[in-house]
């Protein structure tokens, strides 16, 4: 195999893993999950798509991003649908207010500089989830967070072997090390309630 097919099945499964792990994690969602921080999620999963893609224009590296778009959306409404909703919070409101002003720089500037600010926005984002979780107040089983972690360590490899421009590792490395931290936490809160 040569490294374009390579880098095509990594973006397929890339695709794959990151739908099957949004799969576990709603079949999962016995308990109230927090609709604020999802619903900045399905937002921003919408717009890391579209700014990845005019980022790379590559649709082989953009699966994993169009699957996480939908399935963030899909994750919201399934929390709202059965009645299993927080109200967002001031800093989820921030958030959402952080990215309306990103996407107004990016309309000013270009797709790279837009790209990785919503990068920056996307790791800040989780800070709350993190608190969360460490002060006890959210709990999250580490499973669907892995399962994630490995997605979008596909995608890093496909989009690699694919790789044009560095700015192009920020979304899929960012990600990854977000995604591993809620696992991290998980897993040591698990450990601390034995």
């Amino acid at each position: 195999m040569d490294i374009v097919t390579i880098s095509i099945v990594l973006g397929f499964a890339a695709g794959a893993v990151q739908l099957v792990g949004y799969w576990v994690y709603n079949r999962g969602a016995g308990e109230k999950i927090n609709t604020g921080s999802w619903s900045i999620w399905a937002l921003a999963g919408m717009v890391d798509f579209v700014s990845y893609f005019a980022l790379t224009g590559d649709w082989v590296v953009n699966i994993l991003p169009a699957v996480c778009a939908v399935a963030a959306i899909s994750t919201f409404g399934y929390a709202v649908v059965r009645k299993r909703f927080s109200c967002p919070d001031k800093t989820d409101w921030m958030f959402v207010g952080v990215d309306g002003v990103i996407t107004v720089v990016w309309y000013f500037t270009n797709a790279v500089l837009a790209n990785l600010l919503y990068q920056a926005s996307a790791v800040l984002s989780f800070i709350p989830m993190y608190r969360g979780q460490l002060s006890g107040r959210e709990t999250e089983k580490p499973l669907p967070w892995l399962i994630w972690t490995l997605a979008y360590s596909l995608l890093t490899a496909s989009v690699s072997l694919r790789l044009e421009r560095w700015e192009e590792l920020a979304y899929p490395l960012s990600h990854v090390a977000v995604h591993m931290v809620v696992v991290l936490i998980a897993i040591a809160k698990q450990r601390s309630v034995r």
